[in-house]
């Protein structure tokens, strides 16, 4: 599971990255600078995360519980101290 959760993390940066730099690709593969004119940057996909459609459900919340590495970001979330900047 954790290497689809990696997977899910470079997939969504590369994503972004190409949504949001000034440079677009072109079809021979080498980057530019977009036209200065026409600034306009296109709309960036995320693709769903699979825990955010599991805890939809009963069933797909007591999946993710019995899953070792999630009770392990259970217990750094339980202690780390919550810092406020007020």
């Amino acid at each position: 599971m954790q290497e689809h959760n990696l997977l899910y993390v470079y997939i969504v940066e590369e994503m972004l990255a190409e949504t949001l730099t000034s440079f677009k690709q072109t079809e021979e593969g080498e980057f530019v600078r977009r036209n200065n004119t026409a600034l306009i940057f296109p709309k960036a996909f995320v693709p769903v995360h699979l825990y955010g459609q599991l805890v939809q459900h009963e069933e797909g919340c007591i999946s993710i519980e019995k899953e070792v590495h999630c009770t392990c970001v259970y217990t750094l979330i339980r202690t780390v101290p919550v810092i406020t900047c007020l």
